[in-house]
């Protein structure tokens, strides 16, 4: 019986240490977890307040380097993929305004023949000035503002389109003299009346003859010109282009006027209709090729002749044309 009492009692003080044991290892573990967060907050702590090593940092920038060249190299594989569908379904589009030879030829040799032949080619401007201006510009919009739009046409002709606004602070008598004074400083070759005229223009690579009409309103004046591409009683140079310009001058307040043209033009062809390469017309378009190894696509001497001939527009347009048309206006008012 005693030795049964003894064996109890022994199995009672080891549970009892068991549980003793099982309570402080319990509590050592919870407090090495303490410890262990204690630790890593300081380390954070410490390492943010440390200069970083420079192979971690080269070690970094070499790993974003990378991630931006591959990328790179993703977009620009789908940018050649997108320009290749897009060549594949773009179909170039004709000249906006111009639909037959008739609207740019000439005909008649008697002076009353003359005269109804250049009304009769400006009329048709006149009638296409909604069309020329549709989305050029935001009437409400008095800014400044220079467009180029420019497609290729065949393989060696361009199709160029040029937007201008900008606003004078002169009258609109003054600003339409000034026009009328670079008119006149050219070869004027036929006057019908004070508002109808054939100006020859020199353009270097070749000349131009240029209808030109005066239409003056109570609120505005149009400045129609049109190149001519056949004439019955004139000569005409070897080159010839399409050329339309609309000039849009209206009155802004009392002392101003807002100066608002459409131009359209292609380059030059020869008479059997076939375009020159513009090597051999186009100062822009040698910059071009010049800037450019010699084994370049046309594609690619094209784009860049569009950049160089933007940047052309985007110095001289205020430099030149903009800047001539106010010192006039100043030294005439």
């Amino acid at each position: 019986m005693k030795e049964t009492e003894k064996r109890r009692r022994n199995r009672e003080q080891v549970r009892k240490h068991r549980h003793l044991n099982a309570l402080e290892k319990k509590g050592l573990e919870s407090y090495v977890s303490r410890l262990q967060a204690t630790l890593d907050e300081l380390v954070v702590w410490r390492d943010a307040r440390q200069p970083l090593s420079w192979r971690n940092v080269a070690h970094a920038l070499q790993i974003e380097s990378t991630t931006v060249t591959n990328t790179n190299s993703l977009l620009q594989a789908e940018l050649r993929h997108r320009e290749l569908v897009a060549q594949a379904l773009w179909r170039p589009r004709p000249i906006t305004t111009t639909t037959t030879w008739r609207q740019a030829s000439l005909l008649g040799t008697t002076p009353s023949a003359r005269q109804l032949g250049l009304s009769w080619l400006l009329q048709h401007m006149q009638h296409n000035i909604p069309r020329a201006f549709d989305e050029a510009f935001a009437w409400d919009d008095i800014g400044p503002s220079l467009r180029l739009n420019m497609t290729r046409l065949r393989d060696h002709g361009a199709h160029i389109v040029v937007h201008k606004q900008r606003l004078d602070p002169f009258p609109m008598e003054d600003v339409f003299r000034f026009f009328q004074h670079q008119h006149d400083s050219q070869t004027v070759l036929e006057r019908h009346g004070d508002d109808l005229q054939l100006v020859q223009f020199n353009y270097g690579a070749a000349t131009q003859n240029i209808a030109i009409q005066y239409i003056v309103e109570d609120h505005r004046v149009l400045i129609l010109s049109r190149g001519i591409e056949h004439d019955d009683l004139r000569p005409l140079h070897a080159l010839k282009r399409t050329w339309m310009d609309w000039i849009v001058l209206e009155r802004h307040g009392s002392g101003a006027t807002m100066v608002r043209e459409v131009y359209e033009t292609t380059s030059w062809y020869s008479g059997d209709n076939d375009f020159v390469p513009m090597t051999t017309t186009s100062p822009w378009y040698q910059r071009a090729a010049r800037s450019l190894l010699p084994a370049a696509s046309s594609d690619a001497v094209f784009d860049k002749y569009k950049r160089i001939y933007q940047q052309y527009l985007d110095q001289a347009y205020p430099e030149v044309e903009i800047a001539e048309c106010r010192q006039w206006c100043r030294q005439h008012h």
